[in-house]
C-alpha cells in the first residue's frame, strides 16, 4: 500500500519532518472529489480511509520522526520481551540440569543442597549487593543542593 503523504521541504532551515496530504484529482483517499455516491470515479469504496490505512498514516498530526521513534519503542520492547522469555527459558533449563546435590562447607558445619538453588541464591544475592552499592554510592556523591549546603554550612559554623 502506499503512503498518502509526501515531505514537506520548505525553506532552507525549515524541519524536515512536517508531512501534509499529497492531494490527488479524482482521488477520494487523498482528498480529491470522490462522485455523488461517495465512492471514487472508477467505482470501489467509499470516500472514508479504512482502519489499514490508518494504521500506516499513523496518528493524526504525528511527524515522521514521532511515528519513527513510536515504532522503534515498539520493536525495544519485543526485543525486550524476546530477552526475557529467552532468560527464563536458560533458568528453566539450568534447573533441570543441575538437581545434583552438593555439600556446601559453612565455617561452623556442613550441610547439602540442590546445586541449582544454589547458583541461583548467589546470583540474586550478587544482584542486591550490587544494586545496594550502587545506590550507596549514588547517595554519596549526588550533587547537594543549596539548602543541604545551608545546613551543611550551619553545622560546621555552630
Amino acid at each position: 500500500m502506499q503512503s498518502d503523504q509526501r515531505r514537506v521541504t520548505g525553506e532552507p532551515g525549515s524541519p524536515a519532518d512536517r508531512t501534509s496530504p499529497a492531494t490527488l484529482p479524482g482521488d477520494p483517499a487523498t482528498g480529491g472529489t470522490p462522485t455523488a455516491d461517495g465512492t471514487p470515479p472508477t467505482g470501489g469504496a467509499p470516500a472514508t480511509a479504512g482502519a489499514g490505512a490508518e494504521a500506516e498514516q499513523g496518528r493524526p498530526g504525528e511527524t515522521d520522526r514521532a511515528r519513527r521513534a513510536r515504532k522503534a519503542r515498539r520493536v525495544r520492547l519485543y526485543i525486550y520481551v524476546f530477552l526475557a522469555l529467552v532468560a527464563v527459558a536458560y533458568l528453566i533449563a539450568l534447573g533441570a540440569m543441575n538437581t545434583a546435590a552438593v555439600e556446601v562447607s559453612w565455617v561452623f558445619g556442613t550441610s547439602s543442597v540442590a546445586l541449582v538453588w544454589l547458583v541461583l541464591s548467589v546470583a540474586v544475592l550478587g544482584v542486591l549487593l550490587g544494586l545496594f552499592i550502587g545506590l550507596l554510592i549514588g547517595w554519596r556523591t549526588r550533587r547537594r543542593r543549596a539548602d543541604d549546603r545551608a545546613r551543611a554550612a550551619n553545622k560546621a559554623g555552630g
